[in-house]
């Protein structure tokens, strides 16, 4: 399964590797990956929508929305 979200805070590279770094700890995650052009996560796995957004939150970042 691929969800896509967009973040919101994101101002620098080191931004969208402390998201990527946060999401892939979840066992259930495959593969995440951040444009910072567009302000995207994409997630490759099986993991809970609530569970991701409160690692990005966890890593100082929201998700404005899912896509």
């Amino acid at each position: 399964m691929i969800q896509r979200y967009r973040l919101s805070g994101l101002a620098s590279g080191d931004d969208a590797t402390a998201v990527t770094k946060a999401v892939e700890t979840l066992q259930m995650v495959e593969r995440a990956l951040v444009d910072l052009d567009t302000a995207e996560l994409v997630v490759e796995g099986e993991a809970e929508e609530r569970v991701i957004r409160g690692l990005v939150a966890a890593a100082g970042f929201d998700i404005a929305e899912r896509l």
